[in-house]
């Protein structure tokens, strides 16, 4: 098991930039970014989630620049929520990350018990945690646009996502690493990208059918697009990850468990992604007849898979920046 000060060691030995990425779609970002990252910085603050010392750096993150590259043909409205709701989540990551929370899972398991009663339309007391009552007021008004069939999906993926939390926090608390093939496997979870895939629709307000739901192509893609975007945000993580001594990164597992160089286990990730990309662009030029709504899944995944490379590119939420992108013609 290694200690802080070796996992420390090895961020010391992360290249200044990482592996070279595929990523054959269009860049494109929402005209009125800038006005939606003015409102949630207003709503975080005045939701008591970030405190004027704090601005700063949230401003410097660019969280809403994620979601404005990522559904750029989403209403204001829509894009406002989810521009909340992505602040929201960053800020319950990182305590779940950084926090003593997330070294204890029952006290995770009991926040998000909390968490989940809310997102199904439990009462909130005005005293109870500030993330609880955040939360709160964006359920209200995802509620209000969303038809009952698509949040239950919604709050399925947000289930697997506090899952995915429980887990890490169980292995941070029992000094656990994990094998790649089940890390890969709670990655899926722990990234939240399945949510982000499930905002797709509610930012077109264009629903899938449950069948088109069940296809195995799309749960191939919807798969695909999840690992793209996890071992991305994997590469570019990897050394802030490691100075705070946790292992939860698949560029970290594969070299404690191969006994490799942090660049070697880069170069094993970054040929992963390309992988998967590879694997959405045959996929999607096999499937005939899509629906219209269908359809702007496909091509909103595209979309979610650029956009956070582009904002991964910015951020200074992470060390380590992308090199230059195969990008579309």
């Amino acid at each position: 098991m290694p200690n802080t000060a070796h996992l420390q060691q090895l961020a010391r030995t992360v290249p200044a930039t990482i592996p070279k990425l595929e990523s054959p779609f269009p860049a494109q970002i929402h005209p009125l970014a800038a006005e939606v990252q003015q409102q949630t910085t207003k709503w975080v603050l005045e939701q008591g989630l970030l405190s004027e010392a704090r601005r700063k750096a949230f401003l410097d993150y660019n969280y809403t620049l994620l979601i404005a590259r990522c559904y750029p043909y989403a209403s204001v409205e829509r894009l406002q929520i989810i521009s909340d709701w992505n602040a929201w989540l960053f800020e319950l990551d990182d305590q779940c990350d950084e926090a003593r929370i997330g070294h204890d899972p029952q006290a995770l398991a009991r926040l998000h018990q909390r968490l989940g009663a809310v997102i199904r339309g439990a009462t909130v007391a005005a005293d109870e945690p500030l993330l609880v009552t955040a939360l709160a007021d964006i359920m209200g008004r995802m509620r209000a646009l969303a038809p009952l069939a698509w949040f239950e999906v919604f709050t399925q993926q947000v289930d697997d996502y506090f899952i995915g939390n429980q887990w890490e926090a169980h292995n941070r608390l029992y000094s656990i690493i994990p094998s790649e093939i089940e890390y890969l496997h709670y990655r899926k979870f722990t990234s939240a990208v399945a949510i982000y895939i499930a905002f797709i629709e509610f930012m077109n307000a264009s629903y899938l059918t449950a069948d088109e739901r069940q296809s195995i192509d799309l749960r191939n893609l919807q798969n695909w697009t999840n690992l793209v975007l996890s071992l991305c945000n994997d590469l570019v993580s990897v050394k802030k990850e490691l100075r705070q001594g946790d292992w939860h990164n698949y560029g970290a597992i594969v070299a404690l468990k191969r006994g490799m160089s942090i660049p070697e286990a880069l170069e094993i990730v970054a040929n992963e992604h390309n992988h998967c990309i590879q694997q959405f662009i045959t996929t999607t030029t096999q499937l005939k007849n899509c629906s219209v709504a269908l359809q702007k899944v496909l091509n909103g995944m595209m979309t979610l898979m650029r956009g956070n490379y582009d904002w991964s590119d910015i951020t200074s939420r992470y060390a380590t920046k992308l090199t230059e992108l195969s990008y579309a013609a």
